[in-house]
């Protein structure tokens, strides 16, 4: 798809999957995990309205299921690969965002500075609006995926208000 650039950016959710395939066919490529809180990550799939494909996401049990999946295969291509993915913690990125960006940079072997960078923080813990309808799901969800034991938090954990109208996508 772009045989003369130095570097390609896919962020399609399902490539995680493949990222055995990816690092062996692409010996000195690098992934940049973005993990998200399992619970916000849940709601955020449940909210999202799909054009096609991923049936899973209109039902919080298949949802948990499905994040207990990308989790345990998470952790498998970490423990073959750990030199060449980058996990890093969407809260930590939207809060301090010039440290992550710069630790993506230096993971990469870029030179220079972070950017200056803006982001919210509008869904983090954004389900704890709603924790009592989620009472399943988080039930649902092992105790691994709601710890994220290697996650680093940074700064307070505020609430926030109701989530923004969805769109639709392609993903």
């Amino acid at each position: 798809a772009a045989p003369n650039s130095r570097f390609v950016i896919h962020t399609r959710p399902g490539n995680y999957k493949y990222l055995g395939l990816i690092l062996r066919a692409l010996p000195s490529a690098k992934v940049i995990h973005c993990r998200r809180d399992a619970m916000d990550n849940c709601l955020r799939i449940y909210f999202k309205l799909y054009k096609a494909g991923n049936e899973y996401a209109y039902d919080l049990d298949n949802i948990a299921a499905f994040h207990e999946s990308y989790t345990d295969l998470m952790a498998h291509w970490k423990g073959l690969f750990a030199d060449r993915i980058l996990t890093i913690d969407y809260e930590a990125l939207t809060r301090q965002p010039i440290d992550s960006i710069g630790h993506i940079l230096g993971f990469c072997g870029l030179d220079g500075e972070a950017p200056a960078a803006s982001m919210t923080v509008d869904e983090v813990e954004h389900w704890k609006n709603y924790a009592r309808q989620l009472e399943g799901l988080r039930s649902a969800l092992s105790a691994t995926s709601l710890s994220q034991a290697d996650s680093v938090r940074v700064g307070p954990q505020p609430s926030h208000g109701p989530h923004p109208k969805e769109g639709t996508d392609g993903e």
